[in-house]
């Protein structure tokens, strides 16, 4: 790039370096691909990086029973509750997160409890308020269950690939002087939260000459 008229020949320092140093990579490559799958992400946690492992959407549902003013009722915490989403024909199971109890000084037959989904994932995440859920098991009196919030939070386990990245901006910016493009754009989308997108430009190269 820097002297597009170069060509390499056989005996010039320059092409015996490469070589050397493409040897030398190659073998370094191989050595890492035999390295076991588990130690990589045991060296980043060494610098406070872990693996998410997805999270679990949450939300709030208001339950009545018809005589609560009479006689207290409850629910023991894990009941399960199911969502049919009748258009997509898909349905989504949530637990008590606590045990849910009213009691005739109750000031109504309706109390508010939180919930959260039984799998991890972002498909947990629906604008449901509102809407009826079903009780899964038998509790005298129950009259309903109901969306009181959308249900949100929920987040898919990290890829390999989303983990690695996140890696290697991570160590990339382990530096006191960045002197590479690199090491700038990655010290400063690391530390810097009001630089959302980050590019960096070396003039040294002749593709980054003309920034215009």
């Amino acid at each position: 790039g820097l002297l597009p008229n170069w060509r390499p020949e056989a005996g010039q320092i320059e092409t015996v370096l490469a070589e050397a140093f493409a040897l030398r990579s190659a073998s370094l490559a191989n050595s890492i691909n035999r390295v076991p799958s588990a130690t990589p992400e045991v060296l980043l946690q060494l610098f406070g990086l872990t693996r998410s492992d997805g999270v679990k959407a949450t939300a709030t549902i208001d339950i009545t029973f018809t005589d609560s003013d009479t006689f207290e009722r409850s629910l023991p915490a894990g009941t399960e509750f199911l969502y049919v989403d009748s258009v997509a024909g898909v349905s989504y199971s949530f637990v008590l997160d606590d045990e849910f109890r009213l009691t005739p000084q109750s000031p109504s037959r309706t109390g508010s409890a939180a919930v959260t989904a039984i799998s991890i994932g972002s498909a947990y995440n629906i604008s449901a308020s509102g809407r009826s859920l079903t009780l899964l098991s038998n509790a005298g009196f129950f009259e309903s269950a109901v969306f009181s919030s959308a249900v949100s939070g929920g987040t898919d386990a990290e890829s390999d690939q989303e983990y690695f990245d996140r890696g290697i901006s991570l160590l990339a910016s382990y530096t006191s002087a960045s002197t590479t493009a690199a090491q700038i754009k990655y010290y400063v989308g690391s530390n810097k939260t009001y630089a959302s997108r980050v590019e960096v430009y070396d003039r040294r190269r002749y593709r980054d000459r003309d920034t215009t």
